[in-house]
């Protein structure tokens, strides 16, 4: 689903009467339905995935007061189109769930080849904690309340990951190019 702002209506050559024109505010990605029988199908994958999720709890449990940093792994699931992929992450969501483990993804989409960060918005989003909230303005302030003050200074940055309009400001509008992408 995504919501939207209207704008002025504008004048469009081959039209006689003005035409109403809408700027996106927030997008969310739909949640597949759960299939109601479970995987079939896979065996090795999940037996893997199984596997280093039982590894991830079980040094969670023996340090309980560690960095997140070292209580956390990245598994990555790749392949052809219809193979099964995201019935396999979504399996492996919720064993992590019937673990008491958190989850994050992040997931290409053909359709934003030229958005460099494009896959890792679902995982910052969920990092930032405004994957559910659906205004630009809400999900900036939790944005700015979850970066340090320095961070803060170079927010407008993050734009191209997180498309929640942020605005230049004095930090930032002075890069330019490679200064910019380097400042990231």
């Amino acid at each position: 689903w995504a919501t939207f702002e209207a704008l002025a209506p504008i004048n469009v050559k081959g039209k006689t009467a003005p035409v109403p024109i809408y700027r996106p505010l927030a997008v969310q990605s739909a949640t597949r339905a759960k299939p109601a029988a479970g995987m079939v199908g896979h065996t090795r994958e999940r037996g893997i995935i199984t596997a280093a999720l039982r590894a991830l709890k079980r040094s969670a449990a023996l340090a309980p007061n560690a960095e997140p940093a070292d209580t956390c792994m990245v598994i990555v699931v790749e392949g052809e189109p219809g193979i099964g992929k995201s019935r396999l992450v979504e399996e492996a969501r919720r064993r992590a769930r019937d673990m008491n483990l958190a989850t994050l993804s992040g997931a290409a989409d053909p359709t934003a080849r030229a958005t460099v960060y494009r896959g890792w918005r679902g995982v910052f989003m969920g990092l930032l904690g405004v994957d559910a909230i659906a205004d630009n303005a809400t999900q900036r302030q939790q944005v700015m309340r979850a970066l340090t003050p320095e961070q803060a200074a170079h927010a407008p940055l993050l734009e191209g990951l997180l498309p929640i309009n942020f605005e230049d400001n004095e930090v930032t509008s002075k890069l330019q190019g490679q200064a910019r992408a380097d400042d990231m």
